[in-house]
């Protein structure tokens, strides 16, 4: 005969003050006792293994104890020691769930109980009853005799008729916390006198799911599995999951970007047979504590010892919360999918690469002290000592170009140059030296330069400005040469030479004109090239002016033009075309017209912040008055 007997049997508790993790109920219990105000019909529902039968059996034992001077049976009596009376009826539900069954319960709760003063009924498992059995047992269960007490038990309420749960006390039994687990194990592998290591038990309550009878079945499977012992690498071995250390290993990995050791876990995991799902979890719960750690330095987690807490608090601190939060919706997410997928490893070294992988968060003190600096750097720039600096010279036309090659001063000009000079408009070409020869076929240097809004084939004026005496008379232009600064479509625009028709080929520079208007011609050109439509918007736009490499767009369209011109696709490429023709411009920003000039949009701070982030102002709010609502 086998004396062993299954640590889950030995320690079931003998009195209401051992029921473990069930306090509100016990204690409602022994107070109805105390009182004397016991209730025709209980129903105890919850989970598996967390006492309910257990309480059921205590509760029937304390209604048929003769001794009882108190909520606990006294075990002395006939009626204690008794374990065999016929006074608990124990009925399976799932295997006597007809109208039969019922109506023989029925025909027996008329007999009186054979000692004392109660007949207790504990009918397990009984939402598998039948719907014609529950509507046969309703009128018994609502109005018994007096003497007959009915204590249901089952684990999913939700399948019992609302009439029946109308008629019970309802007690719900809760799910152990693993700190209760935890204890509990260590009490009884303590007066066990069995040796274990701590860091063995919290894999196990893991396991148990908050069922102390899951757990202790579990302890005494890992006892046998380590030969007496228990450690934590046997009961991981039994249990198929991951070592605490591993998982720990595995979570530091992905806080540390480190990828390899990351997807090392994973393959070893799988290799060795591992549950990849229980893998997940652990690294999950262990990231997820780290977490709280974090975010409540001060907070006291009860299932960890003060070692696990400090390694906890070492591992969030590398990281901050927002990377922390990245990790665990990865592996949330891989979780899940790994329950649908066919190829959960796939998922899970997924999730590990997208975690080793994440975006470094920039903290929002560094971009405000970014923007503060870049503010700083324009108005430095912009007031020089209380002064507004000098604005950098723009070249005004194509024959100032700075590429060409500089010429040797000749003599003096006379008075007359000079006042010609003096009265001749910014950015003109200077007059050549009096007695100076240009060659033929070259354009007068005095000539009225063409304005920007001429068109570029218009005719030069006729007239030129007098000359002084013994000044050379130059040759007029072939008549089939093209006007100056005409360009073909598409075509690269040269830089003009002071020479004209004697410069060698290859000594003209090719590049952008530096001619606004001129250079806002060549992007136009270019983007009706590309997109038509595009080029049917800029109609509507014009060039503002150029400032510290951003171009400003006047767009006097709508609000339709404008969601044009913001589309990323048009965007790219306007802006391909203004860097290309545009000298100096690095980026384009568009304002409607009205606002180019000053407001809002011209704030040093608001350009820095564009500068910093790369952005476009979609629209400018007027701000409520105080005590409005927005």
């Amino acid at each position: 005969m086998n004396s062993y007997q299954v640590l889950a049997r030995k320690w079931r508790p003998q009195t209401f003050e051992a029921v473990v993790g069930q306090d509100p109920i016990t204690r409602t219990l022994r107070n109805a006792l105390a009182s004397g105000r016991i209730a025709h019909a209980y129903l105890f529902a919850g989970p598996r293994g967390i006492g309910k039968t257990t309480t059921a059996r205590l509760l029937a034992r304390a209604l048929l104890c003769l001794a009882r001077t108190s909520p606990e049976p006294c075990g002395s009596c006939d009626a204690c020691r008794d374990t065999a009376t016929t006074d608990v009826i124990e009925i399976d539900g799932a295997s006597n769930r007809g109208i039969e069954e019922i109506r023989t319960l029925r025909e027996n709760v008329k007999y009186l109980p054979t000692r004392g003063r109660y007949k207790v009924y504990i009918i397990d498992e009984v939402h598998q009853l039948t719907e014609a059995a529950f509507n046969a047992l309703l009128k018994t269960l609502e109005e018994p005799p007096p003497h007959v007490v009915f204590i249901l038990a089952t684990t999913d309420p939700r399948d019992i008729p609302a009439t029946v749960l109308s008629r019970v006390q309802r007690f719900d039994f809760r799910p152990m916390a693993p700190d209760v687990l935890a204890s509990t194990l260590e009490r009884v592998l303590v007066e066990e006198k069995i040796p274990f290591d701590p860091a063995a038990l919290p894999p196990l309550v893991r396991a148990a799911s908050g069922s102390l009878r899951d757990a202790l079945s579990l302890l005494d499977t890992a006892i046998a599995y380590g030969d007496g012992r228990l450690e934590a690498d046997t009961a991981a071995g039994l249990l198929g999951t991951t070592t605490p250390a591993e998982v720990k290993a595995y979570a530091v990995a992905l806080v540390a970007y480190d990828t390899g050791p990351a997807l090392e876990a994973v393959d070893r995991a799988a290799r060795e047979g591992e549950d990849l799902h229980a893998f997940i979890r652990d690294a999950i719960e262990t990231l997820r504590l780290a977490l709280v750690l974090k975010a409540a330095p001060t907070t006291r987690l009860a299932d960890l010892t003060p070692t696990e807490g400090n390694e906890l608090r070492t591992l969030g601190e590398a990281v901050s919360l927002d990377e922390i939060l990245y990790i665990l919706r990865a592996l949330l997410d891989a979780d899940q999918m790994m329950r649908e997928s066919p190829h959960p490893r796939v998922e899970l070294e997924i999730a590990t690469v997208r975690a080793t992988r994440r975006p470094v968060p920039h903290a929002l003190d560094e971009v405000l002290r970014r923007v503060d600096e870049a503010e700083a750097r324009l108005r430095g720039a912009g007031f020089a000592g209380g002064a507004a600096a000098p604005p950098a010279p723009v070249q005004q036309s194509i024959l100032d170009s700075p590429l060409e090659s500089p010429r040797a001063p000749g003599p003096a000009a006379g008075p007359t140059a000079r006042a010609s000079r003096a009265e001749r408009p910014r950015g003109a070409t200077s007059e050549p030296a009096r007695g100076s020869v240009m060659p033929q076929g070259a354009a007068s240097a005095s000539a009225p330069l063409r304005s920007a809004g001429e068109p570029m084939g218009a005719p030069m004026p006729a007239s030129a400005p007098p000359r002084g005496p013994g000044e050379p008379t130059l040759s007029p232009a072939p008549a089939n040469a093209a006007p100056r600064g005409t360009v073909e479509p598409g075509a690269p625009l040269a830089s003009a030479s002071p020479r004209g028709g004697d410069e060698s080929p290859g000594a003209a520079a090719s590049g952008p004109p530096s001619d606004l208007a001129e250079a806002w011609q060549r992007v136009t050109e270019e983007v009706n090239r590309k997109r038509a439509l595009l080029g049917a918007v800029l109609a509507q736009v014009r060039p503002a002016g150029l400032e510290r490499g951003i171009l400003t767009l006047v767009l006097a369209g709508n609000q339709f033009h404008r969601d044009r011109l913001l589309e990323p696709l048009n965007q790219d490429i306007l802006g391909q075309a203004v860097r290309r023709w545009v000298t100096g411009a690095e980026r384009f920003t568009i304002a409607m017209e009205g606002e180019a000039d000053g407001g809002p949009r011209a704030h040093p701070g608001v350009q820095a912040a564009m500068a910093e982030f790369r952005g476009e102002i979609v629209a400018v709010r007027a701000r409520s008055p105080e005590g409005d609502a927005p």
